[in-house]
Protein backbone atom coordinates (compact mmCIF):
# COMPACT_ATOMS: atom_id res chain seq x y z
CA UNK A 1 0.00 0.00 0.00
CA UNK A 2 2.97 2.35 -0.33
CA UNK A 3 2.18 5.41 -2.48
CA UNK A 4 4.14 5.61 -5.73
CA UNK A 5 5.75 8.90 -4.69
CA UNK A 6 7.09 7.28 -1.52
CA UNK A 7 8.42 4.33 -3.50
CA UNK A 8 10.29 6.67 -5.81
CA UNK A 9 11.61 8.69 -2.88
CA UNK A 10 13.05 5.58 -1.26
CA UNK A 11 14.53 4.48 -4.57
CA UNK A 12 16.26 7.83 -4.90
CA UNK A 13 17.88 7.31 -1.49
CA UNK A 14 19.79 4.42 -2.98
CA UNK A 15 21.79 6.95 -4.98
CA UNK A 16 21.11 10.46 -3.70
CA UNK A 17 23.54 12.13 -6.08
CA UNK A 18 20.73 12.97 -8.48
CA UNK A 19 17.31 12.13 -7.09
CA UNK A 20 15.35 13.08 -10.19
CA UNK A 21 17.43 10.91 -12.50
CA UNK A 22 17.46 8.05 -10.00
CA UNK A 23 13.70 8.22 -9.56
CA UNK A 24 13.11 8.11 -13.30
CA UNK A 25 15.55 5.22 -13.63
CA UNK A 26 14.01 3.12 -10.88
CA UNK A 27 10.35 3.88 -11.57
CA UNK A 28 9.82 1.10 -14.15
CA UNK A 29 11.63 -1.39 -11.92
CA UNK A 30 9.68 -0.48 -8.80
CA UNK A 31 6.31 -0.47 -10.48
CA UNK A 32 6.88 -3.68 -12.41
CA UNK A 33 8.83 -5.99 -10.07
CA UNK A 34 7.28 -6.94 -6.70
CA UNK A 35 10.56 -8.68 -5.80
CA UNK A 36 12.31 -5.30 -5.86
CA UNK A 37 9.60 -3.67 -3.74
CA UNK A 38 9.95 -6.43 -1.15
CA UNK A 39 13.74 -6.16 -1.13
CA UNK A 40 13.47 -2.40 -0.51
CA UNK A 41 11.11 -3.07 2.40
CA UNK A 42 8.28 -1.40 0.54
CA UNK A 43 6.13 -4.52 0.53
CA UNK A 44 5.78 -7.72 2.52
CA UNK A 45 4.59 -9.71 -0.49
CA UNK A 46 6.86 -10.87 -3.30
CA UNK A 47 3.91 -12.05 -5.40
CA UNK A 48 2.02 -8.75 -5.65
CA UNK A 49 2.61 -5.01 -5.70
CA UNK A 50 -0.08 -2.82 -4.12
CA UNK A 51 0.12 0.67 -5.57
CA UNK A 52 -1.67 3.80 -4.36
CA UNK A 53 -2.55 5.99 -7.32
CA UNK A 54 -4.00 9.49 -7.44
CA UNK A 55 -5.45 11.69 -10.14
CA UNK A 56 -6.92 15.07 -9.25
CA UNK A 57 -9.04 14.38 -6.13
CA UNK A 58 -9.42 10.67 -6.75
CA UNK A 59 -7.19 8.23 -4.79
CA UNK A 60 -7.36 4.48 -5.26
CA UNK A 61 -5.31 1.29 -4.85
CA UNK A 62 -4.37 -1.26 -7.49
CA UNK A 63 -2.92 -4.71 -6.85
CA UNK A 64 -0.55 -5.81 -9.61
CA UNK A 65 0.50 -9.48 -9.62
CA UNK A 66 4.03 -10.50 -10.51
CA UNK A 67 4.29 -11.57 -14.11
CA UNK A 68 5.52 -14.91 -15.30
CA UNK A 69 9.21 -15.33 -15.99
CA UNK A 70 9.82 -14.14 -19.52
CA UNK A 71 10.98 -16.76 -21.99
CA UNK A 72 14.62 -16.71 -22.98
CA UNK A 73 15.08 -14.83 -26.25
CA UNK A 74 18.00 -15.32 -28.62
CA UNK A 75 20.81 -13.03 -27.53
CA UNK A 76 21.72 -12.06 -31.10
CA UNK A 77 18.28 -10.89 -32.25
CA UNK A 78 16.72 -7.58 -31.28
CA UNK A 79 13.17 -8.31 -30.09
CA UNK A 80 12.69 -5.05 -28.20
CA UNK A 81 9.92 -3.92 -30.58
CA UNK A 82 7.91 -7.13 -30.27
CA UNK A 83 4.66 -6.50 -28.39
CA UNK A 84 3.90 -9.22 -25.81
CA UNK A 85 0.52 -10.89 -26.00
CA UNK A 86 -2.09 -8.83 -24.17
CA UNK A 87 -0.06 -5.62 -24.04
CA UNK A 88 -1.36 -2.32 -25.35
CA UNK A 89 0.58 -1.17 -28.41
CA UNK A 90 1.03 2.43 -29.54
CA UNK A 91 0.83 1.29 -33.14
CA UNK A 92 -2.52 2.18 -34.69
CA UNK A 93 -2.08 0.26 -37.94
CA UNK A 94 -3.63 -3.19 -38.30
CA UNK A 95 -0.33 -4.84 -39.19
CA UNK A 96 3.30 -4.33 -38.26
CA UNK A 97 5.75 -3.04 -40.87
CA UNK A 98 7.64 -5.71 -42.76
CA UNK A 99 10.78 -5.64 -40.61
CA UNK A 100 8.77 -6.43 -37.45
CA UNK A 101 6.63 -9.22 -38.92
CA UNK A 102 8.71 -12.18 -37.76
CA UNK A 103 11.93 -11.31 -35.88
CA UNK A 104 12.47 -14.88 -34.70
CA UNK A 105 12.70 -16.26 -38.23
CA UNK A 106 16.39 -15.69 -38.80
CA UNK A 107 16.37 -16.16 -42.60
CA UNK A 108 13.42 -14.35 -44.24
CA UNK A 109 12.84 -13.84 -47.94
CA UNK A 110 9.83 -11.88 -49.20
CA UNK A 111 9.18 -10.99 -52.82
CA UNK A 112 7.53 -7.63 -53.47
CA UNK A 113 6.54 -7.72 -57.13
CA UNK A 114 4.50 -4.51 -57.01
CA UNK A 115 7.61 -2.62 -55.89
CA UNK A 116 9.87 -4.72 -58.16
CA UNK A 117 11.89 -5.67 -55.10
CA UNK A 118 13.20 -8.71 -53.28
CA UNK A 119 13.33 -8.21 -49.51
CA UNK A 120 15.71 -10.37 -47.48
CA UNK A 121 15.90 -10.10 -43.70
CA UNK A 122 18.76 -11.61 -41.70
CA UNK A 123 17.92 -11.58 -37.99
CA UNK A 124 20.93 -13.54 -36.77
CA UNK A 125 24.28 -14.33 -38.40
CA UNK A 126 23.76 -18.07 -38.17
CA UNK A 127 22.85 -21.24 -39.98
CA UNK A 128 19.33 -22.54 -39.38
CA UNK A 129 17.86 -26.02 -39.55
CA UNK A 130 17.90 -27.06 -43.19
CA UNK A 131 19.78 -24.03 -44.48
CA UNK A 132 23.25 -22.60 -43.97
CA UNK A 133 23.84 -18.88 -44.14
CA UNK A 134 25.63 -19.36 -47.46
CA UNK A 135 22.62 -21.29 -48.79
CA UNK A 136 20.38 -18.42 -47.72
CA UNK A 137 22.56 -16.14 -49.81
CA UNK A 138 22.22 -18.55 -52.74
CA UNK A 139 18.44 -18.56 -52.31
CA UNK A 140 18.39 -14.75 -52.39
CA UNK A 141 20.57 -14.64 -55.50
CA UNK A 142 18.40 -17.24 -57.25
CA UNK A 143 15.26 -15.16 -56.69
CA UNK A 144 17.03 -12.08 -58.02
CA UNK A 145 18.07 -13.93 -61.17
CA UNK A 146 14.52 -15.26 -61.62
CA UNK A 147 12.62 -12.01 -61.04
CA UNK A 148 15.08 -9.26 -62.13
CA UNK A 149 13.97 -6.79 -59.43
CA UNK A 150 14.85 -3.12 -59.37
CA UNK A 151 15.96 -3.45 -55.76
CA UNK A 152 17.46 -6.18 -53.61
CA UNK A 153 16.97 -5.11 -50.00
CA UNK A 154 18.92 -6.71 -47.16
CA UNK A 155 17.50 -5.79 -43.75
CA UNK A 156 19.97 -6.10 -40.84
CA UNK A 157 18.21 -3.86 -38.33
CA UNK A 158 17.25 -6.66 -35.90
CA UNK A 159 20.50 -8.59 -36.32
CA UNK A 160 22.67 -8.20 -33.22
CA UNK A 161 25.31 -10.68 -34.36
CA UNK A 162 26.14 -14.34 -34.33
CA UNK A 163 29.05 -16.15 -35.95
CA UNK A 164 30.89 -13.78 -38.28
CA UNK A 165 32.96 -16.64 -39.74
CA UNK A 166 29.80 -17.84 -41.52
CA UNK A 167 29.31 -14.63 -43.49
CA UNK A 168 31.72 -15.02 -46.41
CA UNK A 169 29.60 -17.16 -48.75
CA UNK A 170 26.52 -15.10 -47.89
CA UNK A 171 28.25 -11.83 -48.71
CA UNK A 172 29.66 -13.31 -51.94
CA UNK A 173 26.18 -14.25 -53.16
CA UNK A 174 24.82 -10.77 -52.45
CA UNK A 175 27.66 -9.18 -54.38
CA UNK A 176 27.03 -11.55 -57.32
CA UNK A 177 23.33 -10.67 -57.24
CA UNK A 178 24.06 -7.01 -58.02
CA UNK A 179 23.61 -6.06 -61.67
CA UNK A 180 23.26 -2.87 -63.67
CA UNK A 181 19.50 -3.14 -63.23
CA UNK A 182 19.34 -4.53 -59.66
CA UNK A 183 20.67 -2.24 -56.95
CA UNK A 184 21.57 -3.60 -53.51
CA UNK A 185 20.28 -1.73 -50.46
CA UNK A 186 21.35 -2.55 -46.90
CA UNK A 187 19.06 -1.39 -44.11
CA UNK A 188 21.06 -0.67 -40.95
CA UNK A 189 19.91 0.40 -37.49
CA UNK A 190 20.76 0.63 -33.82
CA UNK A 191 19.92 -3.06 -33.42
CA UNK A 192 22.70 -4.01 -35.88
CA UNK A 193 25.71 -5.14 -33.90
CA UNK A 194 28.77 -7.38 -33.55
CA UNK A 195 29.02 -9.96 -36.36
CA UNK A 196 26.47 -7.94 -38.32
CA UNK A 197 29.00 -5.11 -38.43
CA UNK A 198 31.33 -7.37 -40.41
CA UNK A 199 28.62 -7.93 -43.04
CA UNK A 200 27.94 -4.19 -43.23
CA UNK A 201 31.62 -3.41 -43.72
CA UNK A 202 32.12 -6.18 -46.30
CA UNK A 203 29.23 -4.90 -48.40
CA UNK A 204 30.31 -1.28 -47.93
CA UNK A 205 33.80 -2.07 -49.24
CA UNK A 206 33.19 -4.75 -51.86
CA UNK A 207 29.81 -3.90 -53.38
CA UNK A 208 27.93 -0.88 -54.66
CA UNK A 209 25.37 -1.20 -51.88
CA UNK A 210 23.44 1.85 -50.72
CA UNK A 211 23.32 1.89 -46.91
CA UNK A 212 20.03 3.22 -45.55
CA UNK A 213 18.78 3.92 -42.02
CA UNK A 214 21.05 4.90 -39.16
CA UNK A 215 24.50 3.82 -37.91
CA UNK A 216 24.94 0.40 -36.36
CA UNK A 217 25.56 0.13 -32.63
CA UNK A 218 29.08 -1.18 -33.19
CA UNK A 219 32.00 0.36 -35.03
CA UNK A 220 34.18 -1.05 -37.85
CA UNK A 221 37.19 -1.63 -35.57
CA UNK A 222 36.45 -3.02 -32.14
CA UNK A 223 36.44 -5.90 -29.71
CA UNK A 224 34.10 -8.86 -30.12
CA UNK A 225 33.79 -12.60 -29.45
CA UNK A 226 32.34 -12.27 -25.98
CA UNK A 227 33.46 -14.75 -23.35
CA UNK A 228 30.74 -15.83 -20.92
CA UNK A 229 31.43 -15.81 -17.19
CA UNK A 230 28.89 -16.89 -14.56
CA UNK A 231 29.51 -15.23 -11.19
CA UNK A 232 29.71 -17.97 -8.52
CA UNK A 233 27.49 -16.45 -5.81
CA UNK A 234 24.80 -14.50 -7.64
CA UNK A 235 24.68 -16.64 -10.76
CA UNK A 236 24.67 -13.47 -12.87
CA UNK A 237 26.20 -13.75 -16.33
CA UNK A 238 28.95 -11.36 -17.39
CA UNK A 239 30.31 -11.23 -20.94
CA UNK A 240 33.71 -9.84 -21.87
CA UNK A 241 34.81 -9.17 -25.45
CA UNK A 242 38.17 -10.84 -25.92
CA UNK A 243 39.17 -10.45 -29.60
CA UNK A 244 40.08 -7.33 -31.57
CA UNK A 245 38.63 -7.06 -35.08
CA UNK A 246 40.14 -4.48 -37.43
CA UNK A 247 38.72 -3.50 -40.80
CA UNK A 248 41.07 -0.63 -41.65
CA UNK A 249 43.46 1.86 -40.06
CA UNK A 250 40.79 4.50 -39.40
CA UNK A 251 39.07 5.19 -36.12
CA UNK A 252 35.60 5.75 -37.53
CA UNK A 253 32.83 5.77 -34.91
CA UNK A 254 30.51 4.01 -37.37
CA UNK A 255 30.19 2.91 -40.98
CA UNK A 256 28.79 5.84 -42.94
CA UNK A 257 25.14 5.66 -44.00
CA UNK A 258 24.31 6.93 -47.48
CA UNK A 259 20.69 7.88 -46.74
CA UNK A 260 19.59 8.71 -43.20
CA UNK A 261 16.16 7.23 -42.45
CA UNK A 262 16.07 6.43 -38.72
CA UNK A 263 12.93 5.11 -37.03
CA UNK A 264 10.67 7.58 -35.27
CA UNK A 265 7.88 7.13 -32.77
CA UNK A 266 5.45 8.76 -35.20
CA UNK A 267 6.32 6.26 -37.95
CA UNK A 268 5.98 3.37 -35.48
CA UNK A 269 2.50 4.55 -34.47
CA UNK A 270 1.50 4.75 -38.12
CA UNK A 271 3.01 1.36 -38.94
CA UNK A 272 5.43 2.92 -41.42
CA UNK A 273 9.06 2.05 -42.13
CA UNK A 274 11.10 5.13 -43.17
CA UNK A 275 14.17 3.10 -44.16
CA UNK A 276 12.31 0.69 -46.43
CA UNK A 277 10.37 3.59 -47.93
CA UNK A 278 13.65 5.41 -48.65
CA UNK A 279 15.13 2.33 -50.34
CA UNK A 280 12.06 1.75 -52.51
CA UNK A 281 11.89 5.44 -53.50
CA UNK A 282 15.64 5.76 -54.14
CA UNK A 283 16.77 7.88 -57.05
CA UNK A 284 20.55 8.12 -57.60
CA UNK A 285 21.98 11.53 -56.75
CA UNK A 286 25.25 13.10 -57.92
CA UNK A 287 28.11 12.87 -55.45
CA UNK A 288 29.03 16.00 -53.51
CA UNK A 289 32.08 16.67 -55.66
CA UNK A 290 29.99 16.36 -58.85
CA UNK A 291 27.40 18.75 -57.42
CA UNK A 292 30.08 21.27 -56.49
CA UNK A 293 31.76 21.08 -59.91
CA UNK A 294 28.40 21.66 -61.60
CA UNK A 295 27.61 24.54 -59.25
CA UNK A 296 31.01 26.11 -59.79
CA UNK A 297 30.68 25.90 -63.56
CA UNK A 298 27.22 27.48 -63.43
CA UNK A 299 27.59 30.11 -60.74
CA UNK A 300 31.15 30.28 -59.44
CA UNK A 301 32.14 30.47 -55.78
CA UNK A 302 28.77 31.79 -54.60
CA UNK A 303 26.98 28.79 -56.08
CA UNK A 304 29.54 26.38 -54.59
CA UNK A 305 29.03 27.86 -51.12
CA UNK A 306 25.25 27.56 -51.47
CA UNK A 307 25.40 23.98 -52.76
CA UNK A 308 27.77 22.90 -50.00
CA UNK A 309 25.57 24.46 -47.32
CA UNK A 310 22.49 22.78 -48.78
CA UNK A 311 24.21 19.39 -48.86
CA UNK A 312 25.37 19.64 -45.26
CA UNK A 313 21.95 20.73 -44.01
CA UNK A 314 20.07 17.97 -45.84
CA UNK A 315 18.78 15.57 -43.18
CA UNK A 316 19.26 12.63 -45.54
CA UNK A 317 23.03 13.27 -45.37
CA UNK A 318 23.13 13.19 -41.56
CA UNK A 319 25.31 10.06 -41.39
CA UNK A 320 27.43 10.34 -44.55
CA UNK A 321 31.22 10.51 -44.30
CA UNK A 322 31.44 14.27 -44.75
CA UNK A 323 35.18 14.35 -44.07
CA UNK A 324 35.86 11.94 -46.94
CA UNK A 325 33.56 13.88 -49.26
CA UNK A 326 35.35 17.12 -48.44
CA UNK A 327 38.72 15.54 -49.19
CA UNK A 328 37.62 14.45 -52.67
CA UNK A 329 35.70 17.60 -53.63
CA UNK A 330 38.61 20.11 -53.75
CA UNK A 331 40.60 17.78 -55.98
CA UNK A 332 37.65 17.40 -58.38
CA UNK A 333 37.13 21.16 -58.42
CA UNK A 334 40.79 21.73 -59.22
CA UNK A 335 40.68 19.14 -62.02
CA UNK A 336 37.71 21.08 -63.44
CA UNK A 337 39.82 24.26 -63.27
CA UNK A 338 37.62 25.80 -60.57
CA UNK A 339 40.61 27.09 -58.60
CA UNK A 340 38.97 29.55 -56.19
CA UNK A 341 36.25 27.05 -55.41
CA UNK A 342 38.78 24.25 -54.84
CA UNK A 343 40.73 26.37 -52.38
CA UNK A 344 37.57 27.44 -50.55
CA UNK A 345 36.35 23.86 -50.04
CA UNK A 346 39.81 22.68 -48.97
CA UNK A 347 40.00 25.45 -46.38
CA UNK A 348 36.49 24.64 -45.19
CA UNK A 349 37.45 20.97 -44.75
CA UNK A 350 40.50 21.82 -42.64
CA UNK A 351 38.42 24.13 -40.44
CA UNK A 352 35.65 21.57 -39.95
CA UNK A 353 38.04 18.65 -39.37
CA UNK A 354 41.13 20.23 -37.77
CA UNK A 355 42.35 16.87 -36.40
CA UNK A 356 42.36 15.21 -39.82
CA UNK A 357 45.81 15.03 -41.38
CA UNK A 358 44.17 14.21 -44.73
CA UNK A 359 42.19 17.46 -44.69
CA UNK A 360 45.34 19.51 -44.06
CA UNK A 361 47.22 17.50 -46.67
CA UNK A 362 44.63 18.26 -49.34
CA UNK A 363 44.63 21.93 -48.37
CA UNK A 364 48.42 21.99 -48.68
CA UNK A 365 48.39 20.47 -52.14
CA UNK A 366 45.50 22.59 -53.41
CA UNK A 367 47.15 25.73 -52.05
CA UNK A 368 50.38 24.78 -53.84
CA UNK A 369 48.53 24.11 -57.11
CA UNK A 370 46.62 27.41 -56.92
CA UNK A 371 49.66 29.57 -56.19
CA UNK A 372 49.44 30.06 -52.40
CA UNK A 373 52.79 28.67 -51.19
CA UNK A 374 52.67 30.17 -47.68
CA UNK A 375 49.23 28.67 -47.05
CA UNK A 376 50.52 25.38 -48.46
CA UNK A 377 53.46 25.46 -46.04
CA UNK A 378 51.24 26.15 -43.00
CA UNK A 379 48.87 23.36 -44.01
CA UNK A 380 51.79 20.99 -44.49
CA UNK A 381 53.10 21.78 -41.00
CA UNK A 382 49.68 20.97 -39.51
CA UNK A 383 49.43 17.73 -41.49
CA UNK A 384 52.85 16.56 -40.29
CA UNK A 385 52.00 17.40 -36.67
CA UNK A 386 49.11 14.95 -36.97
CA UNK A 387 50.86 12.38 -39.17
CA UNK A 388 54.66 12.76 -39.11
CA UNK A 389 55.28 9.91 -41.55
CA UNK A 390 53.05 11.22 -44.35
CA UNK A 391 55.38 10.92 -47.33
CA UNK A 392 53.22 12.95 -49.72
CA UNK A 393 53.22 15.91 -47.33
CA UNK A 394 56.97 15.56 -46.75
CA UNK A 395 57.49 15.72 -50.51
CA UNK A 396 55.27 18.82 -50.62
CA UNK A 397 57.34 20.49 -47.90
CA UNK A 398 60.57 19.66 -49.73
CA UNK A 399 59.24 21.25 -52.93
CA UNK A 400 58.18 24.36 -51.02
CA UNK A 401 61.56 24.59 -49.27
CA UNK A 402 63.39 24.26 -52.58
CA UNK A 403 61.33 27.19 -53.87
CA UNK A 404 62.35 29.29 -50.86
CA UNK A 405 59.24 28.76 -48.69
CA UNK A 406 60.55 27.38 -45.42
Amino acid sequence: GVPVAEALRRAAEISPRDNDITARMYAPVLLGMPDILQALDLSNDRAHATLTLARDTRVWQVEVPAGAVAPVWPGDTDISLMTPQGWVDARTSATAPEWLHDPLTFHRLVEKPQQRAVYAQLNMVTDVTGETLEEFGERIAERVRATHPRALILDLRLDRGGNMDLRFGFVRELIKAETDSTRLFVLVGRGSFSATQAIIDDLDRFSNAVLVGEPASSRPNGYGDSYRIVLPNSGLTVRTSIKWHQVDDSNRPYTAIDIAAPPTFASYVEGRDPALEAALAYVPRPTLDAQLVAAGSAGGLTAVKSTLASYLSDDANRYVDVRHQLIIAPQSLFAAKRLDEALYVAQYASERFPLSSASWSVLGHVAEWTGHPELARRAGVKALELEPDNREVRALMERLAAAGHK
